[in-house]
């Protein structure tokens, strides 16, 4: 009897912690979706699916534009030319953890600012 239960509990574990299906989507795999987007639409989504992920964990990103002429500014505040934006660096934040999305030229300039919208 203790046996069977052991074995039962040993499969379960197995199933729970090896064989089963992995849902969530990691941040590293969420920013390559956005980076490897292939239309403006694609894009968008791309981003909501960004900030819903890390909103839900309660966390929060920084938007930085890096310029071409080497300048870095935080893009919550750029008011100026966004054809001067060589590309995105975005900066999540929740609990304990953080991640580092780099390389992001959007396809639409105006697409850096669905970061920024309220829901």
């Amino acid at each position: 009897m203790v046996s069977a239960a052991l074995l039962a509990l040993i499969g379960f574990c197995l199933w729970f912690f090896v064989l089963k299906p992995k849902t969530e989507i990691t941040m590293e795999k969420q920013w390559q979706t956005l980076v490897t987007s292939t239309t403006v639409e694609s894009e968008k989504n791309a981003i909501a699916a960004l900030t819903e992920k890390v909103s839900a964990k309660g966390g929060y990103w920084e938007v930085i534009g890096n310029t071409y002429d080497g300048n870095a500014t935080n893009m919550s505040t750029y008011d100026g030319d966004l054809s001067k934006i060589k590309n995105i660096t975005a900066n999540f934040y929740w609990d304990s953890a953080t991640f580092q999305g780099t390389d992001w030229t959007p396809l639409d300039p105006q697409n850096i600012y669905i970061f920024f919208r309220e829901k």
